[in-house]
């Protein structure tokens, strides 16, 4: 015998079952909002209803960033399933065409990288980014690791600052950003080292910064020389840069008298022009390879996407501290390559056909050494110059 009561009125009516479980484990820590939008979605749910995103958005009388947090939210703590549709999301600062699942995978990720939920104006701020700096939600969530890990500020007008530098400095890609971080931090370990020799305990300024880059990049003063004239400083009461900087200056205008330094300012500048000239060539014709070997062999171009997605899974990866998802991936990266240079050599191209080819290996057309030393091509520049 089969038994099935009697459906009375409207479903609007009836009432919604809420797990225990959920109550005991769950509401506790979630964030009102969010028990709102899983509330909503459970009703349908059990009515059902799969749920209707747009209509949740203007039943709840929120936003579509709201939403689509709240249900990342749930989803990440193992509540629920789910997948969006794919709308355009619209930032109040500016326009952003991002999809929105593209959006719950960004706040999802910020979230689990702060350790708390986002809350208040912060999801429309962080979208604002995407659209008035131009910047990428790989940089934004990029931003966010890097701070945390670094033990930075990890508030929202601070990362706000650095997305904005990043943008501006034309840093969109994790590795380029890797790259540039890299590059301050063997410049921050120079600025370090100054500061020690001149017995300062306190960080330099952003003019002192400058001053010492110009010594290093601008002028390429080996270290040991800025030293030396650190050296000098002692006895003096109140030694400065400014002190340092006059010693060098007098020291390169006693040996450009002597006739030991032929090239001078503006030849410095030629030669960082020649020196860039270079870099670009090489970029060039690497692109120009590049779309050559598409063209005969497509499947290279996919390849090289699934490259680019493995290099940035494997960053997110450093950045959380997965060290056992990483040495997967990195394996699966390096099977990737292989299986690239086996297509490049099958088609009749060599293994690195695709890559920068630098006129000089050392310093990869830069004039200078890793360690920030003049690079010996820089001989061989300036004879041309001075013939």
């Amino acid at each position: 015998m089969k038994f099935k009561p009697e459906e009375w009125g409207d479903p609007a009516l009836k009432d919604t079952h809420v797990s225990n479980v959920f109550i005991q484990r769950y509401l506790k820590d979630a964030p009102a909002e969010y028990v709102k939008v899983y509330l909503y979605f459970l009703m349908m749910y059990q009515q059902g209803e799969e749920g209707d995103f747009e209509k949740a958005v203007l039943d709840l009388g929120q936003s579509k960033q709201e939403v689509a947090q709240a249900l990342a939210y749930w989803n990440r703590v193992g509540v629920i399933e789910f997948s969006l549709p794919e709308p355009e999301v619209r930032g109040t600062k500016g326009e952003c065409s991002l999809e929105d699942q593209q959006l719950v995978e960004m706040f999802s990720l910020i979230e689990r990288t702060m350790g708390r939920p986002l809350g208040g104006t912060e999801p429309m701020e962080i979208v604002s980014w995407l659209s008035d700096y131009g910047a990428t939600p790989e940089m934004v969530v990029y931003a966010f690791a890097y701070s945390s890990k670094n033990k930075h500020n990890v508030s929202i007008k601070y990362i706000e600052a650095i997305v904005r530098d990043w943008t501006r400095r034309g840093l969109s890609r994790p590795e380029q950003i890797e790259e540039h971080l890299e590059k301050k931090e063997f410049f921050n370990q120079r600025h370090r080292r100054i500061f020690r020799a001149l017995g300062f305990l306190r960080n330099p300024t952003e003019a002192e910064r400058e001053m010492m880059d110009h010594w290093l990049e601008g002028l390429g003063i080996p270290m040991e020389e800025i030293l030396e004239a650190c050296r000098k400083t002692t006895g003096i009461s109140n030694p400065n840069l400014n002190y340092i900087n006059q010693v060098l200056m007098n020291r390169r205008e006693n040996r450009h008298g002597e006739g030991k330094l032929s090239f001078g300012a503006n030849g410095q500048n030629a030669l960082e022009d020649v020196y860039s000239a270079r870099r670009e060539k090489g970029k060039k014709d690497a692109e120009e390879r590049k779309g050559e070997v598409y063209r005969k062999v497509p499947l290279v171009r996919d390849l090289d996407q699934e490259l680019a997605r493995l290099h940035r899974g494997v960053t997110r990866l450093a950045l959380e501290g997965s060290s056992r998802e990483k040495e997967v991936l990195l394996a699966h990266l390096e099977k990737k390559k292989e299986e690239r240079a086996y297509l490049l050599t099958k088609n009749g191209f060599p293994p690195d056909y695709t890559d920068i080819r630098y006129e000089c290996k050392i310093c990869k057309d830069t004039g200078k050494t890793r360690e920030g030393a003049p690079c010996a091509c820089q001989d061989v520049v300036k004879e041309v110059f001075e013939t």
